[in-house]
């Protein structure tokens, strides 16, 4: 089994809370670690753009991928979340048990 990492952005750390104990409540992920206040910059309706936003990781497995892209895009408030999936190769065995554990309805 796959695990994988989820990389995403958030406006607002209340919406961040929020978003992730959804897909964890969901069970889409088996963890969510969100991290400090950032700022990010970037082009959006032909207007460079500055907003804050936490940065969330969430922890999966590829059988999951589809149906948490899915949910992320539902719940965000942006039109064009940033979804970035990067597969691990090396896994401690106990830890990605836990995942896959934690990760079935």
């Amino acid at each position: 089994m796959k695990i994988l990492l989820l990389q995403t952005n958030i406006p607002g750390r209340d919406m961040a809370l929020k978003i992730a104990e959804t897909i964890v409540e969901m069970r889409l992920a088996a963890c969510a670690n969100i991290s400090s206040e950032a700022t990010s910059i970037y082009w959006w309706d032909k207007q460079l753009q500055r907003e804050s936003e936490y940065p969330v990781i969430f922890k999966t497995t590829e059988a999951l991928k589809d149906s948490l892209i899915k949910e992320l895009r539902a719940l965000h408030p942006h039109d064009v979340p940033e979804i970035v999936f990067s597969a691990l190769e090396d896994v401690e065995e106990r830890y990605a048990n836990w995942i896959v554990q934690e990760t079935k309805a």
